[in-house]
């Protein structure tokens, strides 16, 4: 029941200003889902609206929409707010479908009606595919010794690393709130967080090039 202060909003986008300043490569996609979320949810907790379930709503509503805006991509926020609000009901009703629904196609609107219908990946393939697989043999279909059927193990392999990665976050998480803040002060956990991000990248980007 308490809400995400707005000052968290207005220093995430000086942050990510500085960070763009500084020649981050890095999109703003990030920090519109996080500003939408916190004004969604400062707008309801001004309207009296303050139980945490409809906090809850609020602040799925609010990335649904910075989701939507950002990618373009209006069925992906709501699917996004969807699979989030599970852990607020196992039962999503008839009425939060249609407020997620037509915020989602809101954002998208305004979005679009600013800078217009942008595409972000532009799908082609030949006039002729239909006849080139037709009748084909395994190897015209998916390469020379079928080498296309490497997405099979790479694919689950995304998908294990992903659910490790889900893990590792979440006891993390769990540990730095219950464990690490009640014997370190709170500057300084922070500050060797991101001075091992830091070195991670570094040492990422030096490995990659």
């Amino acid at each position: 029941g308490v809400p995400i202060p707005f000052r968290c909003a207005l220093l995430r986008v000086l942050i990510t200003a500085l960070y763009f300043l500084g020649g981050g490569t890095m999109g703003g996609d990030g920090p519109t889902i996080q500003v939408c979320t916190s004004l969604s949810c400062m707008i309801g907790w001004v309207c009296g609206i303050r139980s945490p379930r409809t906090q809850s709503l609020l602040a799925s509503l609010g990335f649904c929409c910075g989701f939507a805006s950002s990618f373009n991509a209006p069925l992906s926020g709501i699917l996004f707010a969807m699979e989030e609000l599970q852990h607020v009901s196992s039962r999503l009703t008839t009425r939060v479908l249609c407020i997620i629904l037509i915020g989602s196609v809101v954002s998208t609107s305004v979005m679009r009606g600013f800078l217009g219908n942008k595409v972000l990946f532009l799908a082609s393939h030949p006039d002729d595919l239909e006849t080139m697989v037709s009748g084909a043999s395994v190897n015209r279909i998916y390469g020379q010794s079928m080498w296309m059927l490497i997405a099979l193990p790479i694919g689950l392999t995304a998908a294990l690393v992903g659910y490790c990665f889900s893990k590792a976050f979440h006891y993390i998480h769990k540990f730095v709130s219950k464990v690490a803040l009640k014997h370190i002060p709170r500057w300084l956990l922070f500050g060797v967080v991101g001075a091992l991000v830091a070195c991670i990248g570094s040492a990422v980007f030096r490995a990659a090039n």
